[in-house]
């Protein structure tokens, strides 16, 4: 399922015509997705942690995730078992534990960073302006491209940068894989 939607390629194109049909942006969109799909290798982000203490000796529940804003939470586990006792702050990236938890619990959590959104978004933007005929003039077309692809290039390099830290396990908790 695609993060990035008809009206999100559109916008970004300022398409307002019926120089494409939705259905045509769809397969774009679609296609994006396989790419993301091919460079990330799954279709969500998973952050592995522990639970610690912050600097004052209080409990930190709450998880900064690495990807932030985010579109959504799918899963969040406490040593292994999921659980429906959190909160989730999307424009900050956030989530905080509410339930009972300890120093030292394992926490995976499943979600969407909106970077993917714009990965997606970026990418069948680019392929539209490739493979369509869009009525404008040539050079503004040739310099929207070339914007839109290093925009993309920078969206899919932070996801290659930080996807290292997100699928990495933390170096002070040795045994985190066990547990998922």
């Amino acid at each position: 399922m695609a993060y990035t939607t008809i009206d999100d390629v559109k916008r970004i194109l300022n398409i307002d015509d019926n120089s494409i049909t939705d259905a045509e942006i769809e397969d774009f969109i679609d296609e994006a997705h396989r790419f993301l799909l091919a460079d990330i290798g799954r279709d969500n982000a998973i952050y592995r942690t522990y639970l610690d203490y912050d600097k004052f000796g209080n409990l930190d529940k709450t998880i900064e995730l690495p990807f932030k804003p985010i579109e959504s939470v799918e899963e969040v586990r406490v040593n292994g078992d999921i659980t429906t006792d959190y909160t989730i702050d999307t424009s900050n990236g956030k989530v905080t534990l509410t339930g009972d938890v300890s120093a030292g619990d394992h926490i995976k959590i499943k979600y969407t960073p909106s970077i993917y959104k714009d990965y997606e978004t970026y990418r069948a933007a680019i392929d539209i302006i490739l493979r369509t005929l869009i009525n404008t003039d040539s050079n503004v077309v040739n310099n929207l491209l070339q914007n839109y692809k290093e925009k993309w290039n920078e969206i899919r390099k932070t996801i290659k940068r930080e996807n290292v830290v997100i699928m990495g396990y933390v170096e002070h908790k040795e045994n985190l894989q066990d547990i998922w």
